[in-house]
């Protein structure tokens, strides 16, 4: 989200690409709602025009409408933040780029799994290899099989990310991940 303003904190909304999809699924006949908004990065700068300028960074978790007419479709909504974070200094203080995830259980059509989103640090390997690990610890301990989809932050063609590694090699266990029920299926957005 792109917003401006002046004397306190930018509330003048240039740009939502939150709303923006919500507005272009609703002109094609598309109904959703926003069951879960995971805030992420939120800085506000002054510009040399006289303004101050503040982008938020936000994750959320899209519902089809239709699917929330039915009782207990959805359920057990969590929004955590990672422990681990990026800390950048500045001359204004330190910068806190909190990363988290956000899950909602499903229970559609005879199946029942939970869904999670996240989005790792981009900055540093170790950070993002420590938010992997607090994401199996929380979110994905459950009895019930977990989709997990987000951002990844990783190279999908570079060995240089020390990260990298454990996305080779995650064809090969997941399998063994099905049978331990941690994660049923992935989806990552590779850059």
């Amino acid at each position: 989200m792109l917003r401006t303003g002046t004397n306190g904190p930018a509330t003048t909304i240039h740009m939502d690409l939150l709303q923006s999809l919500l507005d272009e699924l609703s002109r094609l006949g598309r109904r959703y709602t926003v069951v879960a908004i995971l805030p992420g990065l939120d800085a506000q700068a002054p510009s040399a025009l006289g303004f101050d300028v503040r982008v938020t960074m936000r994750d959320a978790i899209l519902v089809r409408n239709d699917l929330l007419e039915h009782d207990n479709a959805i359920g057990n909504l969590q929004v955590e933040q990672f422990g681990v974070k990026l800390v950048v200094p500045s001359l204004a203080g330190p910068i806190l780029d909190p990363r988290g995830w956000a899950a909602i259980d499903v229970n559609m059509r005879g199946s029942r799994f939970r869904f999670v989103t996240t989005h790792l640090d981009s900055a540093s390997p170790a950070i993002r290899i420590a938010q992997v690990s607090e994401l199996l610890r929380t979110a994905a301990n459950t009895d019930i099989p977990v989709i997990l989809a987000g951002d990844s932050n990783i190279n999908a063609d570079s060995g240089l990310d020390p990260s990298f590694a454990a996305y080779q090699r995650s064809e090969e266990h997941t399998s063994e991940l099905q049978s331990h029920s941690f994660i049923s299926y992935a989806v990552f957005c590779l850059k």
